[in-house]
Formats: structure tokens, C-alpha cells, sequence
């Protein structure tokens, strides 16, 4: 060790050691402070010397800050954790702190503290900060995205809960009275086996429609839908998608009344919007009552068309209505014939309204109805769909 001391500590070295500190100090990106750590003439934490690098993280002139006391430009709630490292002797302190900069901004630090004694019983501490506001914010930001990412998770695991009891409700349906029909075939009247067949081919088409849903919105999820929006005539549209439904309405003797003007034409996915469609006139007729009416108002509205549907039906409460575009919140009400669903058509809708550039809305009161509500651009140049990232 006598021997090493020896050789580093010539002249030549010295100066070479000299030189390589000054290249630190001036030249490197990190911020260094030189500080009085003893009582010294009321100067205790005064800054003495500070590098360029102190200077471009706090955004302060080297005059300005050499004016300061070190107190001044740190964070108050971090000042007592500094204090702290200046009463330790012959220490390297490493901490994080809060630096005050000359903007008004903060800058996140990594500090090295070291208090070195010098002759005539002065100490001074040298500061070593290094700005990781950057990295703090990436970690953050990843944090965020992961409780965000969980969140989704989350919901959509509970939302797939749902969905799987509801198949396997229409499936038990479908196994239990096609049992019934296979072992009982030759002893059941007319009546009976229309009925059985009946329940099956409802829990058929209940299937269909959450199975279809479900694919919908997965590809919508992954990003694997195709958009291919063109002039649509939306009477035509609705007027299919009527016939589709035309069993559900006879059956509960809804009254269905459309006011559309076959030269109005919405520039958007014509699949998407029977899927809207469906969706819409499916929940209505599920929440209206027997012998009740469905109306489909289409209008001109500026550069948009607006598509209502209008039902007199059970109505939804306020607090249920914050909740029914929402993965997490979703809530399953029961039909005016018991029918049963997950909300993730009305999911779906507001999806594909967007993707098309439209919105939707909903007012409605408890047994006294709702009405569904959402824009489509009327053509191309009011076209601004919402793209999801």
C-alpha cells in the first residue's frame, strides 16, 4: 500500500488527477454543487461552486445560483431528509431529491452527498445530482398502463363469467328439452313437441346472438375487424333487420313504427351498422311489454343522421344507465318475458358508432321507456371515426 501511495501520489499524477476532476466537473452532464457543510460565518449551506451541469438542470445563471443557499432550490419535503445527510462525517450519502428549478419545474435527482474536511476547520459537501425525472416518469407511466392493463383484465374476466353462464343457461336449455323430445317423441301431443321445439330454437337464436356478439367485439378488441365504410341506405337496413326480428315482435305483440326517409344515406360500415341495429331493436324488444310499441325515428341532423329507437318498456334507472357502455360495470336485467343478456351488445354498439364516426346517447325513466340514440356522418367529409389504440 506504501508503495502505491508513493507512486499515485507524484506530482505528475497529481496533476494528471487535477486535470481529470476539472474535466468532471465542467464537462460532465450531471449536476455537482460545492457546499459549506460547517457554520461559517452564517454561510452553512452556502453553494460555492456549481458545475455547467448544474446549471442546465436547474435552468438558473451560475451567478444566480452561487447567490443561493442549497435550501432555496430544494423541495421542502425534502429538506429535512437532506439536513440529515450533512450532519454525517466522512460519508458518501446516496438519496433522491427534489430540485426547485428556475422555471417553476421540479427535477427528480439521484444524489451523491460527500462531506470532505479541508484545512481551518472548514467541511464542505460535494453534491453529485443526476436527473431521473425522466425515468421516474417512464415508471409511472408503466405503473399506470399496468394497473390500466389489470383493470382490463380484470373486467374482461368477469365480464367472460357472464357470458359463459348465459350459454350455458341456453345450452341446458337446448339439451334439456331436445332429451325431452328423444325419449318422450311417441307419448307427446302436437302442442307439446311445438312447444319443445319452440324453447330450443329461442335458446338456438339466444346462442347465435351472444356467440356473434362475442366474436364481434373480440375481433374489435384485437384490432382485427375491417372498417369499410360507403353511402348506406339506412331505411333499407332497418327494414331488414325488422324481418329478422319479425317472430320476437309477433310473438309479444309489440307494435313496431319506423319514420325513415328512403333518400337519407349515412356514410359508414353498412355489417357494422346492422349490428348497431340488431342490437338496438333486440333490447327493445326484450324491455318493452306485450302488446307495447317500438319506434325508429331517422333524421337529418347538420352533417350527421340520427337513428333513435324508442321503446315504452320497463326503463332504466339513472345509476344503471353510468354503468351500460362499460366493460366493468356491466349489469344484466331481466326481459319483460324473462329474457335474459350481458350488455355486451350495448358495448358493442358504442364501439362501432365510434369507429364510424358517431356517438350515442341515452335518456330514459324507470317504466316509462328509453330511447337509444346515435349519429352517423351523412358522407364522407364528416367522416372522423374514433380509432382505438
Amino acid at each position: 500500500m506504501d508503495y502505491l501511495k508513493r507512486n499515485i501520489y507524484t506530482k505528475e499524477n497529481l496533476s494528471k488527477l487535477k486535470h481529470s476532476f476539472y474535466s468532471v466537473f465542467y464537462n460532465g452532464p450531471d449536476s455537482i454543487f460545492l457546499i459549506y457543510r460547517i457554520e461559517k460565518n452564517g454561510l452553512k449551506g452556502k453553494i460555492i461552486e456549481a458545475n455547467p451541469g448544474a446549471v442546465k438542470i436547474l435552468k438558473y445563471p451560475k451567478e444566480e445560483l452561487l447567490k443561493k443557499n442549497i435550501l432555496e432550490i430544494i423541495h421542502p419535503d425534502n429538506i429535512r431528509d437532506f439536513n440529515k445527510t450533512q450532519v454525517l462525517k466522512d460519508r458518501i450519502i446516496d438519496s433522491e431529491i427534489d430540485y426547485l428549478c428556475k422555471d417553476e419545474s421540479v427535477v427528480h435527482a439521484e444524489a451523491l452527498n460527500i462531506c470532505i474536511e479541508l484545512d481551518h476547520d472548514e467541511t464542505i459537501v460535494v453534491n453529485l445530482s443526476r436527473d431521473i425525472s425522466k425515468r421516474i416518469q417512464k415508471e409511472k407511466d408503466l405503473l399506470h398502463s399496468e394497473q390500466i392493463l389489470k383493470e382490463s383484465n380484470d373486467s374482461k374476466d368477469k365480464f367472460l363469467s357472464i357470458i359463459a353462464h348465459d350459454l350455458k343457461n341456453n345450452f341446458n336449455n337446448i339439451q334439456g328439452f331436445s332429451e325431452l323430445l328423444t325419449k318422450n317423441f311417441d307419448e307427446l301431443k302436437n302442442e307439446e313437441i311445438k312447444k319443445y321445439i319452440y324453447h330450443i330454437n329461442e335458446a338456438s337464436a339466444l346462442s347465435h346472438n351472444l356467440l356473434e356478439n362475442l366474436l364481434n367485439w373480440s375481433r374489435s378488441e384485437t384490432g382485427s375487424i375491417n372498417i369499410n365504410p360507403k353511402l348506406i341506405s339506412i331505411h333499407n337496413l332497418i327494414s331488414d333487420s325488422i324481418n329478422l326480428y319479425q317472430n320476437n315482435l309477433e310473438k309479444k305483440k309489440i307494435l313496431i313504427e319506423t319514420n325513415t326517409n328512403p333518400d337519407l344515406k349515412a356514410f359508414a360500415d353498412p355489417n357494422m351498422f346492422q349490428t348497431i341495429i340488431r342490437n338496438l331493436l333486440s333490447n327493445a324488444i326484450k324491455f318493452t311489454p306485450f302488446e307495447g310499441k317500438i319506434k325508429i325515428n331517422v333524421k337529418a341532423e347538420n352533417k350527421f343522421i340520427r337513428i333513435s329507437v324508442i321503446d315504452n318498456g320497463i326503463g332504466i334507472t339513472s345509476e344503471n344507465i353510468k354503468k351500460l357502455f362499460k366493460l366493468k360495470e356491466t349489469f344484466s336485467t331481466h326481459g319483460t318475458n324473462h329474457e335474459t343478456g350481458t350488455g355486451l351488445g350495448l358495448i358493442l354498439c358504442k364501439d362501432f358508432i365510434e369507429r364510424n364516426g358517431g356517438e350515442i346517447s341515452v335518456s330514459s325513466k324507470p317504466d316509462q321507456g328509453s330511447t337509444f340514440s346515435f349519429t352517423l356522418p351523412a358522407n364522407k367529409s364528416s367522416y372522423h371515426p374514433v380509432v382505438k389504440t
